[in-house]
């Protein structure tokens, strides 16, 4: 009789274990519980979800949807959330009922913040959780950069046959958060061939939406795109490499910029692809205004000179 109860609580603690692992949060792996703070941008709206007691709660068997109410989940239990001054909740659970285990916050000033949810039994009982549930948010504004922050740095002149040249923007605002991250750069660029005088003959290449993706520097300063770009003055004509990360001076829609892995995150809710993989449905941030001459970069190739002939007066003159 004892062997048959030992078995059957093991088997009891089997089904227990395999119910609270097939509970899942939304949007399943994208979203984790690992680490002591979270990071999120000024201006955006970030999702948070707590995962509901499998005992109070155990027909929930089920990645938690967003659109779906709690009953049609299996989830008897309400939760009450609060933020502190720098969020505001913006979704609570199913839009309909407004007490489930989701919010989403969009938060509106730089400082930490603290998230705070207690979960609440089903009447009649109504136990409420004595110790909330807290979370740490460090908000932060946005990186600040220049592409040009001096006419002589928009705009190179070069001699063919010149070392390669670094192509970069010219200060990027390290602000010691997003640290390891990748910056993505999207920008358009040209390459034209100019009359003497540089104004414009013909375009020779043109690219728009290029994304260059470049590790985040350690401190403010200068950040290389383009390494080592060898420049040509092709066709032994005057030629221009120009790019843009704004709305380029030959047309186009401005949705060039830069963004690190922090700003990318808080664009998830926005996402169509989920799992991150398309550059193009991320935010991509301009410059900053102060300190500004361009938000482009432009490097200008002259051929090497070709001299003519000396002329002189014919020894046949008047002979």
């Amino acid at each position: 009789m004892k062997t048959m109860r030992l078995l059957l609580l093991a088997f009891m603690g089997i089904v227990l274990f395999q119910g609270v692992n097939a509970q899942a949060p939304p949007f399943g792996v994208q979203m984790t519980n690992a680490g002591s703070i979270d990071t999120v941008i000024i201006g955006k709206r970030t999702p948070y979800f707590v995962m509901p007691d499998p005992v109070l709660n155990s027909g929930f068997a089920a990645a938690y949807d967003t659109n779906v109410l709690k009953a049609a989940q299996g989830l008897l239990s309400s939760w009450t959330w609060s933020v502190t001054a720098a969020g505001t909740i913006a979704k609570e659970g199913n839009s309909a009922e407004g007490d489930g285990p989701y919010v989403e916050i969009v938060w509106s000033t730089a400082t930490t913040a603290t998230i705070s949810v207690a979960e609440v039994s089903a009447a009649p009982a109504s136990c409420s959780d004595a110790t909330p549930v807290t979370q740490s948010v460090q908000v932060i504004d946005t990186f600040d950069y220049i592409v040009a922050n001096n006419p002589a740095t928009q705009t190179t002149y070069l001699c063919a046959g010149a070392a390669p040249v670094n192509v970069q923007i010219d200060d990027y605002t390290y602000n010691g958060v997003q640290t390891n991250s990748t910056l993505n750069m999207k920008l358009d660029y040209r390459i034209s061939r100019l009359n003497s005088d540089l104004s414009f003959n013909s375009q020779l290449h043109e690219a728009e939406d290029t994304l260059f993706q470049v590790a985040q520097p350690g401190a403010s300063g200068a950040v290389v795109f383009w390494p080592a770009k060898q420049l040509y003055a092709i066709g032994g004509n005057i030629t221009e490499y120009r790019f843009s990360f704004g709305a380029p001076a030959w047309g186009g829609a401005e949705d060039n910029g830069i963004n690190d892995h922090i700003t990318r995150k808080c664009d998830y809710l926005a996402l169509a692809t989920k799992d991150g993989s398309n550059p193009d449905q991320f935010t991509y941030y301009d410059q900053e205004t102060v300190g500004s001459i361009s938000d482009e970069k432009v490097f200008i190739v002259y051929p090497a000179p070709v001299t003519g002939p000396i002329y002189y007066v014919p020894n046949s003159f008047n002979k």
